[in-house]
């Protein structure tokens, strides 16, 4: 309650202030008792919250649900790709970038707390505001689904010059396949 206290008497958004306090919270030790002890409590806001959403959201016209879907479309497919990508340039594995692609493939509940922020205050009509709900919905509803094992190893079939066992190192500015060995193991090459 301090940092939201503390985001009021600042002028900011308190969202912002609960926000700092749960990113705060998240590397102290005793997170699983607190965890714990608020379990029953975050359920209930978790509802309120999604009840009070639904309130605000107009229905949609046709426009705006097909916009929706195209968003969805382009955050399912190109978030995948790009965090893959760019996983392996960091070392991991194609198979293990391109299943972290697919499990943050979504927009969150952050940012329809930020767009709620923003139509009160003016900056978004309901139009964007719906479409950005929406877009979440579809999303986080899709998720699940699109991060199972089965669509993966479907998706590293269709493209097995990814090399799902062979990431990406660089070194000395050129880039080389490392066959899954250690840097110390596949540097005698070199």
């Amino acid at each position: 309650f301090g940092f939201c206290g503390l985001a009021h008497a600042g002028g900011v958004p308190i969202v912002a202030g609960a926000f700092c306090a749960g990113l705060s919270l998240s590397n102290f030790p005793t997170r699983a008792l607190v965890n714990g002890l608020v379990y029953s409590v975050n359920e209930f806001f978790i509802i309120v919250f999604f009840i009070s959403l639904g309130a605000l959201v107009q229905i949609p016209s046709l426009e705006i649900l097909l916009e929706s879907l195209f968003l969805t479309v382009m955050i399912v497919v190109v978030t995948p790709l790009v965090v893959g990508f760019f996983a392996q340039r960091a070392g991991m594995t194609a198979r293990a970038g391109l299943k972290s692609g697919l499990l943050i493939a979504q927009t969150s509940e952050f940012s329809i707390v930020v767009v709620i922020e923003g139509l009160r205050l003016g900056h978004i009509g309901q139009a964007i505001f719906s479409l950005i709900v929406l877009t979440t919905v579809f999303t986080m509803t899709l998720t699940p689904f699109i991060s199972s094992d089965r669509l993966l190893d479907r998706l590293m079939e269709l493209a097995p010059e990814l090399g799902a066992d062979h990431p990406v190192r660089e070194r000395s500015g050129h880039r080389r396949r490392t066959g899954g060995k250690s840097p110390a193991e596949s540097a005698e090459k070199y």
